[in-house]
């Protein structure tokens, strides 16, 4: 009954990356990874979709109709 309280570690998870899959479709046809915390627009993750040679590709030749975008959960596009 002596000993102290634990420390909470909530800061040291802040540095880490999270991965955020991308998908066209309903197939993960790649990963954004983004420092936690941050949080992009619709605008900025289709400017990286872009700018990835992986990506462009798969993103050159589609028409959207619907973009479903749960922040630091999942990118999917819907053609």
């Amino acid at each position: 009954h002596q000993s102290e309280w634990p420390q909470a570690i909530g800061d040291e998870r802040m540095g880490r990356a999270i991965s955020l899959p991308v998908m066209i479709n309903g197939r993960v046809r790649g990963t954004i990874s983004q420092p936690a915390g941050a949080e992009y627009t619709q605008e900025e993750i289709i400017a990286i979709l872009k700018a990835d040679p992986d990506l462009a590709e798969e993103f050159k030749n589609i028409k959207v109709k619907r973009i479903i975008y749960k922040q630091g959960k999942i990118f999917n596009i819907l053609t």
